[in-house]
């Protein structure tokens, strides 16, 4: 995807450019609007959305990250969040979105993702 920012998960180093992105240890946040493509593994890791009135897409593109503390995906602010997983895709926690003042919106692939847990609070 032209313009998007890749970020590959691993345990020994997230790796990924740097516009929108924090990198800190095995936590990733994105702090502006965009579109994100995450691929890799993370055995013990988060992806914190923190983007005032923004608009943001997350692609999973054969990602398994979990989080046995938190969510592994938390939407802490933004105006809107897309998600979009790949068949690959194992997220077997839970994405943590509050309703207000973010709106989410996921795709079939995510709906069908036996593993996943959305929770809308």
């Amino acid at each position: 995807m032209s313009g998007a920012v890749y970020v590959t998960l691993s345990d020994d180093g997230i790796t990924g450019e740097t516009d929108g992105v924090a990198i800190n240890g095995q936590m990733v946040t994105i702090t502006a609007e965009g579109t994100y493509i995450f691929s890799g593994t993370l055995s013990e890791g988060q992806i914190v959305v923190d983007a005032d009135n923004a608009k943001v897409q997350i692609v999973f593109d054969n990602v398994d990250i979990t989080c046995a503390s938190s969510a592994a995906v938390y939407v802490k602010s933004a105006e809107k969040v897309f998600v979009s997983v790949s068949e690959e895709t194992t997220l077997p926690v839970l994405l943590f979105i509050p309703v207000q003042p973010a709106t989410a919106v996921m795709d079939n692939a995510v709906a069908q993702n036996n593993a996943s847990s959305f929770f809308l609070l």
